[in-house]
Formats: C-alpha cells, sequence, structure tokens
C-alpha cells in the first residue's frame, strides 16, 4: 500500500490487547502461576505469544498432550483462571506507548473511538479508567457482549452499530491475524500494528490495508 495513502474514518475500532494495551506480561505471569500451582512446567514467553496469535486456547496447546489426568488439569486451570486473571491484568497491564496522545489526537480531530475486544470481564474497563483512556473512549464491546467471538465480525460490527455508523465507514486497529480476519468478515477496513502478538510475516498473510509499527503511524494516514 501507497505511503500517500490518506483514509478518512467516520470512526476508529481498536482491538485492545496489543493494539492499546500491552498486557503480555500478564497472560505470561498468569499462564505460569497456575501451571506452576499445577506442577507443569512453564512455558516461555515466545510459545504463548504464538499461541495468542493463532487465537487458541492456551491451556488446551500447552498443557502437554501425553500427561496423566490432562483432562482433569486442563479444568482446573481454567478455574485458576477465573480467579487469578483478572487481579493479575490490572496489576500487570499498561497503555503501549503513545495510546493516550493518539486518543487525545483523535478526540480533537473529532473522531469517536470504540474498543472490540475478545477480552471477558471487568478488567478491561478497569485498565482503561486507571490510565485515563476511558474518557476517550465512546464504546467498549467485549467477549461477552457477542454471541460469536472472533474472528466472526461480532464484535465490531456491535461496537460499529453503537459508535452509530456502518462498519464499512470506521477503521479497525488490530495486532493479529485474528483481528484481521474479523474486520474482513465485517466489512471495515483493517490496519495491523506490530505491538502485540502479530509478527510482519502472519500479518502479511491476512493481507490488511497496512501494516504499521504502533497506533502512532496510524496518524500519518488519517486525512
Amino acid at each position: 500500500m501507497s505511503q500517500h495513502l490518506k483514509l478518512k474514518p467516520k470512526a476508529i475500532i481498536f482491538d485492545l490487547d496489543g493494539t492499546i494495551i500491552d498486557s503480555i506480561n500478564a497472560y505470561c505471569k498468569c499462564i505460569n502461576w497456575i501451571f506452576m500451582k499445577l506442577g507443569l512446567p512453564t512455558v516461555n514467553k515466545e510459545e504463548i505469544i504464538k499461541v495468542m496469535r493463532e487465537g487458541k486456547i492456551p491451556w488446551e496447546v500447552l498443557i502437554p498432550k501425553n500427561i496423566d489426568h490432562r483432562e482433569e488439569l486442563v479444568h482446573r486451570s481454567i478455574e485458576l483462571a477465573l480467579e487469578t486473571f483478572t487481579p493479575t491484568y490490572i496489576q500487570e497491564a499498561k497503555p503501549i506507548h503513545g495510546t493516550l496522545e493518539v486518543l487525545k489526537e483523535l478526540s480533537r480531530k473529532g473522531i469517536p473511538v470504540g474498543v472490540a475486544t475478545s477480552a471477558w470481564g471487568e478488567e478491561v474497563i478497569v485498565v482503561l479508567r486507571k490510565f485515563n483512556l476511558d474518557k476517550f473512549i465512546k464504546v467498549v464491546i467485549r467477549r461477552g457482549d457477542v454471541t460469536r467471538n472472533k474472528p466472526a465480525p461480532d464484535v465490531l460490527l456491535k461496537c460499529a452499530e453503537k459508535l452509530g455508523f456502518p462498519p464499512e465507514e470506521c477503521l479497525y486497529v488490530g495486532d493479529s491475524p485474528i483481528d484481521v480476519k474479523t474486520g474482513k468478515a465485517a466489512g471495515t477496513p483493517t490496519i495491523a500494528v506490530l505491538t502485540g502478538v502479530g509478527d510482519y510475516e502472519s500479518l502479511s498473510k491476512e493481507k490488511p490495508l497496512k501494516i504499521v509499527k504502533d497506533i502512532k503511524e496510524l496518524l500519518n494516514y488519517l486525512d
């Protein structure tokens, strides 16, 4: 895509994790705490990123296939995650560098902002408020607000509807191949950022409108 790309979206919808919030340490800390609690081998950050890039459930992939009582361990992992993930996320997650600056600039330009995320819980709202990002975000749609998860377009379509614009008149920004698939399913032009789980190779395969290093670079393409 040309460097001279200029976009005029009616609204911008961001994915959350890896796009405007740096949460990978929260996921790594939570997963490895659970694995240690269950006597399972810990996993490195790169393995966790790969699982998240592919949109897979960590317990299903990272717990060894040949281990005894595997089904019980998967079930227990889910239970422990429900107990520990929210406080870990609230403690560890932080805005990706430049996020507040970008949201302020979009507000100055009069472009409304939404968030469409696969995250479930109240931790999403807590972290956005914690870093004063919430005042620049009009709509937040989470996994629990829709029937189907990404790459189905539901979160994106609902967010666009709440913002008051057709999905094709919005711009979606996400960090994973699944985000690009979601944007295409919704008919929403999608830009991919390299601040999360997607790398250039995996994102390129999905053919987003453009791949940028971070959301600050996004401002270069807004008319």
